[in-house]
């Protein structure tokens, strides 16, 4: 246990008693985290007037334990009142650079298949202007469906999800091929459906020369074991 919560804490809201605080501040120990712990902070509003009200949820200072699928120390937002609601928080904005980076389908790849009724966009921009990003599947595993119906991945050239600027929608367990973007960002969507779950994507993306191939009109898709379709 903490003594001091010197590393890893986050403050959360309005709460008499906090199972973990997180933040750079000051606690008394006793509002440190302990390790193995599991800490839920449901927010509802009593009564039915608040029936159609939303909440806002924000950080003002967040620090855990680093990992690069966060597998140890983490904080997870539900849309719901439990765990089997929708993650609120995927995706994000990131920046590329001559070093790669790694993107996740869900925190917990290593330990389990990503979560139902997700839409996730990670928008990625190349540190220079002048530069491209490119994007390469490391692991990839979706639920297969003949047109990737269900759960997909998309990739767009640029930061929006212009029909005319997709690069292709994928499912299934083949590794698509690497991508470039013609301009300086690129945008990667993760939709997952209500049904099946699977394993889920690792990518590795990073600043690259400019592709000079724009996206064909009739993106392909690419299904386990099957031959590319047009849609």
């Amino acid at each position: 246990m903490k003594t001091e919560c010197a590393y890893d804490y986050v403050k959360i809201g309005e709460s008499e008693k906090l199972c973990g605080d997180y933040g750079q501040q000051s606690f008394p120990s006793s509002m440190c985290y302990i390790d193995e712990s599991t800490c839920y902070y449901p927010d509802r509003k009593p009564g039915p007037q608040y029936i159609s009200s939303t909440i806002r949820q924000t950080f003002s200072s967040f620090q855990v334990e680093e990992h690069s699928q966060c597998k140890y120390d983490s904080a997870s937002i539900y849309d719901g009142g439990d765990t089997n609601a929708p993650l609120v928080v995927c995706g994000g904005r990131l920046t590329a650079e001559s070093s790669p980076g790694h993107i996740y389908s869900h925190a917990t790849f290593s330990d389990s298949k990503y979560g139902k009724s997700q839409d996730c966009w990670w928008k990625i921009s190349a540190r220079s202007r002048q530069r491209g990003v490119r994007i390469q599947f490391n692991a990839f595993t979706l639920e297969a469906e003949e047109r990737c119906q269900y759960d997909y991945v998309e990739v767009y050239d640029g930061s929006e999800p212009v029909q005319n600027r997709l690069f292709g929608r994928f499912c299934g367990d083949s590794i698509p091929d690497s991508i470039t973007s013609t301009g300086p960002e690129i945008l990667l969507i993760l939709h997952t459906d209500d049904s099946e779950e699977e394993k889920g994507f690792v990518a590795e993306y990073r600043e690259a020369p400019r592709g000079r191939i724009r996206p064909a009109p009739q993106p392909t898709l690419r299904i386990s074991n099957k031959e590319p379709l047009n849609f």
